[in-house]
């Protein structure tokens, strides 16, 4: 378990920009989105495991799009995690 910090959140927006694969548009969301997982989850306390990130999404957002998206969001955000690796991270 991580917990997201602005400066993971600024981290991630670069990461993205890196790829060079992405929008400008399309950044611009994955980061608000990667706040509101930061705002929306307890102590903003993401799991490093997809299953459990996605158990605890699930308790936090009712069904539909915006869980879908805070989904997608939590897995590329753990995808830059084990990139670049977290800072303060527990098993």
């Amino acid at each position: 378990m991580t917990q997201i910090t602005p400066e993971d959140i600024a981290d991630f927006e670069r990461h993205l920009q890196a790829q060079g694969c992405y929008a400008p548009s399309t950044i611009r969301r994955k980061t608000l989105l990667a706040q509101a997982l930061q705002t929306s989850l307890e102590g903003g306390d993401l799991p490093l495991d997809e299953d459990l990130a996605v158990e605890k999404i699930r308790g936090v957002a009712g069904p539909g799009r915006r869980r879908r998206t805070l989904n997608t969001t939590a897995r590329d955000l753990i995808a830059f995690y084990q990139v670049r690796g977290p800072q303060g991270a527990s098993a």
